[in-house]
């Protein structure tokens, strides 16, 4: 089985060795560019301000908003004006119908040109930070990749479960991207047959057959792409979620190891104020990305419901556009669950902090109690500077567990709401409530 997924690049090769975080690191800056920024470019030029605005650097983007361009005139043709379309193209909305045998293809294609839009938008904020040099996912980029020390990160006793996970989503993500595509060119395949069928049969001109073979490559070579957003890099994201969400359970752990809570102070500040760092960075690249996220997920449920609903049979087509529908819903579902996990920490981090904080001014207190009658004189001088070192650290512990309770830390869906464990399950029971009332509104 192994070998047979090797050969269909599913199963990563590295499964049996640990991939190092800078391998990572590169990977994702990769899909990065590829898939949401759409221009060639390396860190060097960027922190250099150097990257070079030529015909190069912009292909990517050039090709990409062509073809979406291309195919979303071509669905609002065909969905708003079907007067038009005959004119233009080889068949109609109600011919394709007949062809891929369900019914209300047109749900499919509204929700297809609205997830375009919204794709072209997250295209578009990370296209204009990058040139403007504000996109600070590179800073995340830039470290992991040029910090060669796994150890620094992961502690070897969680290393093996973060390339476990790595390697079950690169087979689940890859899995489906791989199974969409398949289903994608079979399916354009089809259509393209038909539509020679009936070019042969003279019932069509060259001109129609020639526009359709355009739009099919333009079809084709965007929802590849867009495929590849909604599943390679949510993957890649995914990733780096449980990364830091394993350095900010270890910062946990290691704390309530600790028997001093002036350890934690001297040895875990930094550490925290680290990670607090990197999860801001990450979030303010990609808090927009949750939102359109969120969006999409939103119409997808709706469209899968409205859609089922209006089938008279279930074919293989219709089934596979439910899932892929469904799919899209839960992708976003499991995203929003992984972010919801560090902030939990994070109350974890804060409660444990403040039983040790109250819990050494009680033994402190005690033990002032039961020496303050046998000091010597000479004692005196050295015992008052000690409780004045006692109080500063105590006023800084004391901030700091304040700061930890005020802080947002983990990551925003834009600037609306703060993701945590209670968002989630009500974004989860709101999505379950509006599927039950559009479903008893159109479908009953």
């Amino acid at each position: 089985m192994e070998n047979f997924l090797l050969k269909m690049k599913l199963w990563p090769q590295k499964f049996s060795h640990e991939i190092p975080l800078s391998d990572i690191a590169v990977s994702f800056f990769q899909s990065w560019k590829k898939y949401i920024a759409r221009m060639d470019y390396n860190l060097d030029d960027y922190y250099r301000r150097t990257i070079p605005h030529t015909f190069q650097t912009f292909l990517p983007s050039i090709t990409i908003v062509l073809a979406a361009t291309i195919t979303i005139v071509y669905l609002i043709i065909l969905v708003a004006f079907p007067a038009t379309a005959t004119t233009i193209l080889p068949f109609t909305l109600n011919d394709l119908e007949k062809i891929l045998k369900f019914q209300s293809f047109n749900l499919i294609l509204w929700y297809s040109i609205i997830v375009l839009f919204i794709l072209e938008t997250v295209w578009f904020v990370a296209f204009r930070k990058i040139l403007i040099y504000d996109c600070r996912i590179n800073d995340i980029f830039r470290k992991y990749q040029y910090f060669h020390n796994d150890e620094t990160f992961v502690e070897p006793k969680y290393r093996h479960y973060f390339h476990w996970f790595m390697t079950i989503t690169n087979l689940i993500a890859n899995s489906i991207y791989k199974s969409l595509l398949y289903i994608l060119i079979l399916t354009l395949l089809r259509i393209l047959y038909w539509v020679l069928y009936i070019y042969w049969d003279n019932r069509i001109d060259f001109i129609k057959v020639f526009i359709f073979i355009i739009v099919c490559i333009a079809i084709a070579w965007h929802t590849k792409h867009s495929f590849g957003i909604l599943f390679i890099s949510i993957r890649h994201l995914l990733q780096y979620i449980e990364l830091f969400r394993i350095q900010v359970k270890q910062l946990v752990i290691r704390f309530k190891s600790k028997s001093r809570i002036r350890n934690f102070w001297h040895q875990f500040h930094r550490h925290y104020l680290i990670l607090f760092n990197e999860i801001s960075t990450m979030n303010y690249t990609s808090r927009e990305f949750y939102i359109k996220m969120e969006l999409i997920s939103k119409f997808s449920i709706i469209i899968s419901s409205l859609f089922y609903s209006q089938q008279q049979r279930m074919s293989v087509v219709n089934t596979i556009l439910v899932i892929l529908l469904l799919a899209v819903f839960f992708s976003t579902i499991a995203v929003y669950l992984w972010l919801s996990l560090i902030p939990s920490y994070n109350e974890q981090f804060y409660h444990s902090t403040m039983k040790r904080y109250v819990h050494s001014f009680v033994v402190v207190d005690n033990h002032h109690q039961h020496q303050k009658h046998q000091h010597h004189r000479h004692q005196r001088h050295f015992k008052q500077l000690q409780r004045i070192r006692q109080f500063r650290d105590r006023l800084k512990i004391s901030h700091f567990i304040q700061s930890i309770s005020e802080n947002l830390f983990g990551f925003t869906c834009g600037q609306i709401f703060f993701i945590n464990k209670y968002k989630w399950i009500e974004l989860f029971m709101f999505n379950f409530v509006i599927v039950c009332l559009f479903y008893k509104k159109f479908c009953l």
